[in-house]
């Protein structure tokens, strides 16, 4: 009988392994080429019909020193009531906020200052820097094992960030902008600079304020904020690893996936019991996806460190 039962066991351990031997090629492709054909979906929607939202950025009168009151028109000193947003979206035609002076800088460059809107705009640009970054993420990441999740951790957190949060890609850039090069002073300054484009650097001391009673308060914000904290966390104990050693660096990635998890599940508690008329978001089709990217990005930090730990990385792979 425990024969009978031993055989059997490894009848379906044979299989199982032939099955990912002979797929693991296309579901790699797969879980990459989906999210790039679902936002060149969205960019050829775009351009077939295109949406004109107000304001656009071509009629609002631009000020490089304080965009801050451009975007967030509503918002001064006196603003005591944080119940509401006082700031526009980020979308395709016109800017949000409050984010960094940076910020509103780079994103006024990459629309061209919405003077060619809808030919070209800030999505337009985005998609085309996200493209030449999956095709540098696979050369630094290439194979088919564990090592190759960031691929795929990549590609679904940028679709996520390009369809809802359009805001944090610049943050998502810097970040894995710090993964393709060597230079550990380069690193590090891609990785602050990812944080810093993300706060409200040079802001008069109101939008703070706003930061402080409104944005790190409303649940609907924990669910990016998780997301960017998931792939900043990778690059950082990337980082680790490269200078100090996987055998360092698999410390913090255990603590760095367990982090990712509690702030995305913590969010959807928040988002849940804020309002019960809101609780059934949470079965909608984007919580599969980002509980996908999270776990991608758990078992992206632990199985690289522990590859490294065990097989000496080639040139080629660097």
């Amino acid at each position: 009988m425990r024969t009978s039962s031993g055989k059997l066991q490894g009848l379906v351990k044979a299989e199982a392994l032939r099955w990912w031997n002979d797929s693991k090629s296309i579901l790699l492709f797969f879980s990459v080429a989906w999210p790039i054909m679902l936002e060149g979906l969205e960019l050829v929607a775009m351009y077939l019909n295109p949406i004109y939202p107000a304001p656009l950025l071509r009629d609002k009168v631009w000020n490089w020193t304080n965009p801050w009151m451009t975007w967030c028109p509503s918002l001064n000193a006196q603003t005591t009531d944080f119940s509401h947003d006082y700031c526009y979206g980020s979308n395709i035609a016109h800017f949000g906020g409050p984010y960094s002076l940076m910020w509103y800088w780079t994103m006024y460059a990459v629309a061209l200052g919405g003077r060619y809107y809808p030919v070209w705009n800030n999505l337009t640009g985005m998609i085309i820097i996200n493209l030449i970054f999956t095709w540098r993420l696979r050369r630094r990441y290439p194979g088919l094992g564990l090592s190759a999740l960031p691929n795929t951790l990549y590609a679904w957190i940028s679709l996520m960030f390009l369809a809802a949060w359009p805001q944090i890609l610049l943050t998502l850039f810097f970040t894995t902008g710090s993964l393709f090069t060597r230079r550990v002073w380069l690193r590090i300054s891609l990785l602050a600079l990812a944080v810093l484009y993300r706060l409200p650097i040079l802001a008069p001391g109101y939008v703070w304020n706003f930061i402080l009673h409104y944005s790190l308060r409303n649940p609907w914000n924990y669910i990016p904020y998780s997301l960017t904290a998931t792939i900043w966390i990778f690059a950082v104990v990337s980082l680790i690893g490269d200078v100090r050693g996987w055998r360092v660096a698999g410390k913090y990635a255990g603590a760095g996936a367990c982090l990712g998890v509690l702030s995305f599940v913590g969010g959807w508690v928040a988002l849940i019991y804020q309002e019960p008329g809101e609780a059934s978001v949470a079965s909608d089709w984007p919580v599969r996806i980002i509980v996908g990217i999270i776990i991608v990005s758990c078992v992206s930090l632990i199985g690289l460190a522990w590859q490294r730990t065990r097989v000496k990385q080639s040139p080629k792979d660097l």
